[in-house]
Parts: structure tokens; C-alpha cells; sequence
């Protein structure tokens, strides 16, 4: 205990000389290259300096005038250690400032008259860089903006706080381009550039190197595993995840098994967001270190993770602490409940580090799932089934439930008497069938489930409002990326398959509940089973065949079905844009029916299709296709003559030319010639020419367009 009373006051010493030691650095820095050299630094200490140039108020007094009451505030409200060194460096730093200001530096400052501007820039951005790197891993600051941040990221660690330092930053180098300006002898002022130019390489130097010193200059980190299945995790590390490992053997001090203990290396730039959360997570329990039931080791690691200053392997084995700490100063083992654990993996995969994260996950939940002596039971919640290949490798103990087993099937949402219940109690009969055909259709087990999310936030704004309209949520607020690459990914038959079910039909594929991301890109008719367990598909009816089980899936509700048509409508914007469109807009608008019908056709052969609003579905398709060239406006159902034309194409200079488009939808392929006189013979007996030829258009196209599934007919009159 002594020894340890000890450490930590050399310690906390030791990093009280380092705070007063880069505080003078960086007191040093600023006389010396930046003063007066004209441009201003990044954060508050920027405003501080332009504000010296135009006043001759030192940056001294501004940074304790500023700094001072932050720092108190950082006392009481994120901490104290953080606060006093804070303030150290604050009053050290403005103390030093001020009496070199007053000594007389001149003959020591790096002056540039205008010339060769940069090299103090970037001296002194690799300083201040330098100097915000230790501050950090000191659990310090510079001040200022650091403060404000510190308290956020206790607050809400999951934020990224790299755009409040860009913004402040943007705001000093934008007004830097007014108070670095040359006066006249007239009066005037001459505005340059240079300063803002300088002012973001000073901060995107100071940047680079204060994250160089905070992450360390180690690429990896390093992480371990104790097993009794080393062959089975090596070969998949080798094989899988495309990294080595070493094998060391070892025996466990109590039972005396033999086991293996496997070290390997993973990259360490999916580290940083983690430690955030694990921080928070350990701050939030910090009334534990005033037991005196907790060992001082376990104390002290503790707190190293809680100021983020602890090294990356040890928030590998973080919960594994966590419980640890817990049951000793409760004298409890506890129960760990982590939720949504393949979100994190659902991102990596689309981001392009999914083996680095399966690595880091793998690391963090089996040594506080597998063989950790504190734990009484632990649950994880996700859409995906818990899979060796997923992030557990050798842990038997699990109890798996998921949509296709019966246990507790009715508590993963509401069921259909809830919903009844809900709607009487908040007077909303009237709206349970729209409540059904958007927000049921799930089935867990044998049981019927409405999306809780959804029908709690529909509930809310029914209350509110008598006439609301029912309207996706739960869609709004999930990842769609796994419908953006079965479209933008998938073959011919693919976007059949997807035309069907957005026609009220199903597809017939194979199950596979042991899925992870990485088998996607073995096999493509995984991705079925992604949706049906991510809830963008719902089974039906499931049969075996051979050794294979079958399921047949549809579109749950209405709410699903307005992702996938939002993912089509988006997939084909893009498309359009990949697409010269030119040559079906020069075919239209100079009356080249043959090519106008030959690009047309062309183009839908490479949409899907749905067909809820039919004529709807083909007049918004001809919209998007013929909008946005330059001169021409496009008119939906505007009012003309006795009726309204499907589109109206006119350029709007000089009224020379407009093009009238009426759509029909053919039932089948032989009535499509019918349907194009059917539509020209509208637009002659509604007169929809009538508005343009009282706005002086002389050149009027009219067309007769029919549609039938993905083909079309053009006419011209």
C-alpha cells in the first residue's frame, strides 16, 4: 500500500513538472515564431493573438482572463486532477508569455518580414503539436477549446469532436483574412490570403503531429488469447484474418490445465472510438474506487482507463476489469449485458477493417465472457447468431435464441394484443389497420411481432396530431447499406427477385444461421439471410430439401417496402448520373421517335421495377430521366386546356420549343400501339396544348408514350 502511495505521488509530481515544462515550451514557441510573423494559431489562443496585433492586449492576460474560470469549472464538473494541471499549464504558460513579452525578445524572434513565412509555421505547428500530445497524455490541456472538449467527451463520448475544432478554427483563419490586412496611406486596406493559407497549415501540422504523440508511433497493438484450442483459433487468424500469431504454452497456476496462450497483432485505428466507450463505462461506476475492498493494482489500472491513459492492450481485457472491480467492492458477481455486438461489425465490413474488428472484438468479449470468475451471466443481444467464425472461438456455453426458435419469442416486440391494447388506451382504433399493413408482419417463433420502435413513436405523434400519417421509422434509423449492395451488387436475376417482392411476391432461397459478413463475398445467396435476420424480410413458409432448408420470404409491411423502393429510387439517380442522358434528351426534344423509344427502352432494362402506382411508377420514371438540362424546365400534371398533360418539356427562352407527354400503361405486350393513340388522342380532345399556345411556343411535340413492364411504345402526332 505504501509502495503504491508512493508510485502515484512521484507520479502525479512527475507530471506536474512535465505540465510546467512544455507550458514554458510553448510560451517560448509563440514569442519566438508566431507574434510576429502574422498569422494566427488555431483555437483561443488564435483570437488571443489577433486580438495583441490590433490592441497590443497581451496574450498573456487573455489567456488567463479565458482559461482561469474554465479551468474552476473543470473542477466541479469533469476533473479535478484534469482541472489543477490545466491550470498549472495555463498560468505557467501566461506568466512565461508575459515576462518575455516584457524582457525584450526581439533579438530572439524568428521575424519574416513578409518573406519565407513558412518555415515558422511549421516549427511552430510541430511544437504545438508536441506540446498537445503531452498534454493529453498527461491529463492535462492547453486550455481554451481542450476544456469545453474534455467535458463533452465525458458527457457524450461517442461524439467526434474534430469538427468543433475545425469550425473554431475555420472561424479564426476566415477573420484572420480581415485583421492581417495592409492599411493605405489612403485609407484604404490591401486583403491577402497568405494568413488564412498559413493559418491552416499551422493547424493541420499541429494536428498531425499532437495525434502522432497521442496514439504513439506503433501501427498495431497487441492482443492475447488463452485457449485450449490453439489449433482451431491459429488456423483461423492464418487462414482467415491474414495475421500471425505466436504459440506459448502455459499452465494455469490454480487447476494446473494446460493451456495455450496465442499472441497477435491488430490495427490499432479501431482502438480509439472503443476507448471512448469503455472510458465512459468505467466513469460512470467511479464511486467503486473509495472501497477499500478493491486491490490497489486493479485501482490504478482503473483509473488509467477512466483518463484514457492507459495502453491498448489493457482495453482488451477492460471488462474483464470492470467485473472484477465491481464484484470486489460489492462483494457480487455481476451480469454483463452488451447490446447490438454485431453493429460494430456491420460497420468494419463495410468499411473495410471487418478482420481487424472481429480481432478486437474476439479479444474484449472472451475474456469477459469465457473464463472470467466475477461473472454471474452475461447476454448479448444482436440480428445476427452468435457464430465461432463470428467473434467467439471455443466458448461452449452459450444459449442461443433467435427468430427461428420459440423461447421467448413474444418479448422481441409487440405482439398483436399489445398493439390492440396500446390503441384503446390512446384512443387510436381507428388506425389499426394502418398500424398492421406498416408496422406487423414479423415473426418470431410462431408468435406475430409489431416493430416496438415504430408503433411507440407512431403512438406519439398520433397523440398530437388527429390526422398524422402513418410513416417509416425504425427504417430511418437503421443501417440500409445491406440493401444498397444486394441492389448496386446483384445480377439481372438479383433485381428480379427484388421487382417481385416489391409486387406483393416472394423469393424461395436457402437459410443460413450461421452467417457472418465475411461469407458475403464467398457466396452471394448469403445476403437473403442477412435481410430475413436484419428484419428486411420475413418468412412465410420453409421447407428442407436435402440437407438444405429453404425458406420463402416477402417484404414484412408497408415500412420495409419504402426502404427498398427509397434504395431503388436512390440506386437509379445514380445510375442516371453514370449515364449520358443527352442523347434520349436530343432524340425527344428533335422528334426522333426511333431513338427517343430505342434509349428509353434501353434504360428500362436496367431499373427495377414496382408497380404499386402503375402510371405513377413510369410518369415519375420519364420525370427524372428528362429533368435537369439546362434551359428546359419539366411540368408535372400542370393545368392545361381541359385536363392535365402526364409532362410538360419547354425551353424557357424565347418559347422556341415544348414537348407534351402523355403516359398510358399497356395490360399486356400487344396493347402497347393501342395505348400511344389512346394517349395522343387525350391530349388533341383535352386541348393540352391550349397554355402553350397562349404563351407563344410555335414548336409543339406531342408524344404518346406506353409502357409494359420493361418495355415501351413511342408515337409522335
Amino acid at each position: 500500500m505504501l509502495e503504491f502511495v508512493k508510485s502515484t505521488k512521484f507520479k502525479n509530481f512527475s507530471a506536474y513538472i512535465m505540465v510546467i515544462a512544455i507550458a514554458v515550451g510553448l510560451a517560448f514557441n509563440y514569442q519566438l515564431f508566431i507574434v510576429e510573423n502574422g498569422f494566427a494559431p488555431a483555437g483561443i489562443n488564435g483570437i488571443a493573438t489577433m486580438i495583441q496585433y490590433k490592441t497590443g492586449f497581451s496574450i498573456g492576460y487573455m489567456s488567463l482572463l479565458i482559461n482561469t474560470p474554465l479551468c474552476v469549472l473543470a473542477y466541479f464538473l469533469v476533473d479535478k486532477t484534469f482541472a489543477k494541471r490545466s491550470l498549472v499549464f495555463c498560468v505557467t504558460y501566461s506568466l512565461v508569455f508575459l515576462y518575455l513579452q516584457k524582457l525584450g525578445f526581439e533579438d530572439f524572434q524568428y521575424i519574416t518580414n513578409g518573406h519565407d513565412t513558412i518555415f515558422p509555421v511549421i516549427l511552430s505547428g510541430v511544437i504545438s503539436g508536441f506540446v498537445y500530445g503531452v498534454c493529453f497524455r498527461t491529463n492535462s490541456s492547453t486550455g481554451g477549446t481542450d476544456i469545453v472538449s474534455k467535458y463533452i467527451s465525458l458527457k457524450r463520448p461517442q461524439l467526434n469532436f474534430f469538427w468543433v475544432t475545425f469550425i473554431l478554427n475555420a472561424v479564426v483563419a476566415a477573420v484572420s483574412f480581415f485583421v492581417y490586412a495592409t492599411p493605405l496611406e489612403d485609407g484604404g486596406m490591401v486583403y491577402d490570403y497568405k494568413p488564412v493559407s498559413l493559418c491552416v497549415m499551422y493547424c493541420f501540422i499541429s494536428s498531425f503531429v499532437g495525434s502522432y504523440i497521442i496514439k504513439g508511433t506503433k501501427s498495431a497493438c497487441k492482443f492475447t488469447i488463452i485457449t485450449t484450442h490453439p489449433n482451431e483459433i491459429t488456423e483461423e487468424i492464418t487462414n482467415n484474418l491474414h495475421h500471425s500469431s505466436t504459440e506459448i504454452s502455459a499452465l494455469g497456476s490454480f487447476s494446473h490445465d494446460k493451456k495455450t496462450v496465442l499472441i497477435c497483432v491488430i490495427n490499432r485505428h479501431q482502438i480509439i472510438d472503443f476507448k471512448n466507450i469503455i472510458s465512459k463505462e468505467f466513469y460512470r461506476h467511479k464511486e467503486i474506487l473509495s472501497s477499500d475492498n478493491i486491490s490497489e493494482v486493479n485501482k490504478r489500472e482503473y483509473i488509467s482507463i477512466v483518463e484514457k491513459t492507459a495502453d491498448n492492450s489493457q482495453y482488451l481485457y477492460a471488462l474483464k476489469l470492470l467485473s472484477d472491480c465491481l464484484k470486489e467492492a460489492y462483494n457480487k458477481n455481476v451480469i454483463i449485458l452488451i447490446d447490438e455486438y454485431d453493429v460494430p461489425l456491420e460497420s468494419a465490413y463495410f468499411g473495410g477493417f471487418y478482420d481487424e474488428m472481429v480481432n478486437l472484438i474476439r479479444s474484449v468479449f472472451e475474456s469477459a465472457l469465457k473464463t472470467n470468475p466475477s461473472l454471474e451471466f452475461g447476454i448479448l443481444t444482436g440480428c445476427l447468431r452468435i457464430s465461432r467464425e463470428s467473434i467467439f472461438t471455443g466458448l461452449n456455453n452459450l444459449k442461443v435464441n433467435s427468430i427461428t426458435t420459440l423461447d421467448f419469442s413474444e418479448y422481441f416486440g409487440f405482439t398483436e394484443k399489445e398493439v390492440k391494447k396500446f390503441a384503446e388506451v390512446y384512443r387510436l382504433e381507428n388506425y389499426t389497420d394502418e398500424i398492421k399493413n406498416w408496422y406487423d408482419g414479423y415473426i418470431f417463433g410462431k408468435t406475430e411481432i409489431y416493430n416496438p420502435w415504430s408503433i411507440i413513436n407512431f403512438i406519439s405523434d398520433a397523440r398530437n396530431n388527429e390526422n398524422v400519417l402513418p410513416k417509416p421509422y425504425w427504417s430511418n434509423t437503421s443501417s440500409n447499406d445491406i440493401i444498397h449492395q444486394l441492389i448496386n451488387e446483384g445480377d439481372e436475376e438479383t433485381r428480379e427477385q427484388i421487382e417481385e417482392l416489391l409486387n406483393g411476391g416472394y423469393v424461395d432461397k436457402p437459410i443460413f444461421e450461421d452467417i457472418t459478413y465475411r461469407n458475403v463475398k464467398i457466396n452471394s445467396d448469403y445476403i437473403w439471410s442477412f435481410l430475413l435476420f436484419t428484419g428486411y424480410l420475413k418468412q412465410i413458409d420453409s421447407y428442407l430439401d436435402g440437407d438444405t432448408i429453404y425458406s420463402k420470404m416477402v417484404i414484412p409491411n408497408r415500412e420495409v417496402k419504402s426502404v427498398y423502393k427509397n434504395t431503388v429510387i436512390h440506386w437509379f439517380d445514380e445510375k442516371i448520373k453514370t449515364n449520358s442522358r443527352d442523347d434520349l434528351f436530343n432524340a425527344m426534344i428533335s422528334g426522333n421517335t426511333e431513338e427517343f423509344e430505342d434509349t428509353l427502352g434501353d434504360w428500362l432494362d436496367e431499373t427495377i421495377s414496382y408497380y404499386d402506382g402503375r402510371e405513377v411508377y413510369y410518369h415519375g420514371f420519364l420525370s427524372g430521366v428528362l429533368s435537369g438540362f439546362k434551359g428546359y424546365s419539366v411540368k408535372s400534371n400542370r393545368e392545361s386546356g381541359t385536363g392535365r398533360p402526364d409532362l410538360l418539356i419547354m425551353k424557357r427562352k424565347q418559347h422556341e420549343l415544348a414537348v407534351i407527354i402523355e403516359v398510358k400503361v399497356a395490360g399486356k405486350f400487344a396493347e402497347l400501339d393501342k395505348k400511344c393513340d389512346e394517349a395522343l388522342q387525350q391530349i388533341e380532345e383535352r386541348n393540352y396544348e391550349a397554355e402553350l399556345i397562349d404563351e407563344c411556343y410555335q414548336n409543339i411535340i406531342k408524344y404518346g408514350v406506353a409502357f409494359y413492364q420493361k418495355s415501351c411504345k413511342i408515337k409522335k402526332a
